[in-house]
């Protein structure tokens, strides 16, 4: 069996995703957090093999799924607050009430950003090449596989890093709380 790095680190970050999972799941925000990476993960990966096969507009989807991406870190509390007004779960709302973004967080809007940019780049070379205004896929051939390489690599990272410091920071929250005034 032969496996790129491409595709290790790739699986490698879903494996560390579920792993990240298992080790907070006693933290809620944490366990909300990721349970929604993970939906989010598992539908990119159930479609991917079609997607794949749009050999012009597969960039366009990796454009949209890392929009898709970034809702559950900056909608992530106002969804909490929407699906405890429908269904009354407590968890949702101590999930609204705890939630604090993370630095891992925003490393991942800025890699998604990074990913949302070097396919929208690829994109447009893609159709420029369709239409006969370049001779060769550069950008595509010799740039994309790296830098998605690299944003794998460090989405890796993040999501350790999010795992290790869930403790210390669901702690850190928990002594310092915010006014009552923020929650319901």
């Amino acid at each position: 069996m032969d496996i790129s790095i491409y595709d290790f680190v790739y699986y490698l970050t879903f494996i560390a995703m579920i792993i990240a999972l298992v080790s907070t799941w006693k933290y809620e925000c944490s366990r909300y957090f990721l349970l929604f990476l993970f939906g989010l993960e598992a539908i990119d990966d159930a479609i991917l093999p079609i997607t794949l096969t749009w050999t012009t507009h597969f960039y366009l989807y990796c454009i949209v799924f890392d929009l898709i991406f970034c809702i559950p870190i900056i909608y992530r509390k106002h969804i909490a607050y929407w699906i405890y007004q429908k269904t009354h779960w407590d968890f949702f709302r101590r999930v609204y009430n705890n939630h604090h973004l993370a630095l891992q967080e925003i490393g991942l809007l800025m890699l998604f950003g990074v990913d949302i940019a070097i396919n929208f780049i690829v994109y447009i070379e893609v159709w420029l090449y369709k239409w006969k205004f370049l001779d060769q896929l550069f950008i595509k051939n010799n740039i994309r596989l790296n830098v998605v390489l690299f944003i794998n690599f460090f989405t890796l990272c993040a999501l350790v890093t999010y795992a290790a410091k869930a403790r210390a920071r669901e702690e850190f929250y928990r002594t310092n709380k915010a006014p009552e005034s923020s929650t319901i």
